[in-house]
């Protein structure tokens, strides 16, 4: 049973200037490495054009959560579209003439919040964007929401339960590149987990578990809570059948 990473995602806040008349504003955009193979993606922001500071681009590490990065970036439009160039590189092919494995350009408005997963496969890559409305929780409302996202290539549908519950108790049928939409869980004095089963919606053969701790802790003289009033993507990611690094597995992304 897996527990849960503390680390963040890559979150990339990006000040846009308008025309002087318009406002400047900014737009957040959450990145996720599911592409089976690619050990590392570096980033750039600048086009295809060889990036300068290799050692301090931002990465983005197979499946993995990394602590956020913060940083500015100003881009100039005659009128603000929030087009965003983002190329990718697999670690170490950087140079003017390696191709990368993503050249990209998304649309970010101001004050959107957006997603984009990344998965497929070194030979074939794939992308999943999505122009996130994240539920709100008020302080009467002791909840966390949580929605799913199937980023494992092929044609094997998930389905997803909590530990003993019906199998597809939370999703049936989620297919690739497949997204739920977010439901509200209770983060309350006795609720103390939540254990979901990913299971092959074919047969109902478990695949893997994740487990969320919502328990409060101590901070001080300060009893907190790091779940509650949240939102969080649990990300299905790997190929199917394997064994080694790519094999299938669950993390999850903190949506704000």
């Amino acid at each position: 049973m897996k527990k849960i990473n503390y680390g963040c995602f890559l979150f990339l806040f990006l000040i846009a200037a308008c025309k002087k008349d318009n406002p400047r504003g900014t737009a957040t955009l959450l990145m996720f490495n599911a592409v089976t193979g690619s050990d590392t993606l570096v980033t750039s922001f600048n086009g295809t054009e060889p990036i300068r500071y290799f050692k301090t681009a931002n990465r983005l590490v197979y499946g993995e959560a990394i602590s956020p990065y913060f940083f500015n970036m100003n881009g100039q439009f005659n009128s603000y579209a929030g087009d965003q160039p983002i190329v990718l590189y697999n670690n170490n092919d950087t140079t003017s003439k390696s191709q990368p494995v993503f050249n990209l350009q998304v649309n970010l408005p101001v004050s959107s919040i957006s997603s984009l997963f990344l998965t497929g496969s070194l030979a074939d890559p794939d992308t999943l964007f999505i122009r996130d409305q994240l539920p709100y929780h008020s302080s009467t409302d002791s909840s966390m929401g949580i929605r799913f996202v199937n980023l494992s290539p092929g044609n094997m549908k998930l389905s997803v339960n909590l530990a003993g519950e019906t199998t597809g108790s939370e999703v049936s049928n989620l297919q690739y590149k497949g997204i739920t939409g977010f439901t509200n869980y209770p983060v309350i004095e006795g609720v103390e987990e939540y254990s979901y089963e990913f299971r092959d919606a074919s047969n109902g053969d478990l695949i893997t578990t994740f487990t969320i701790d919502v328990r409060n802790s101590q901070s001080g003289n300060f009893i907190i809570n790091q779940r509650r009033y949240r939102n969080y993507t649990l990300m299905f990611y790997g190929k199917a059948g394997s064994t080694g690094t790519d094999k299938q597995s669950v993390q999850i992304m903190n949506n704000n």
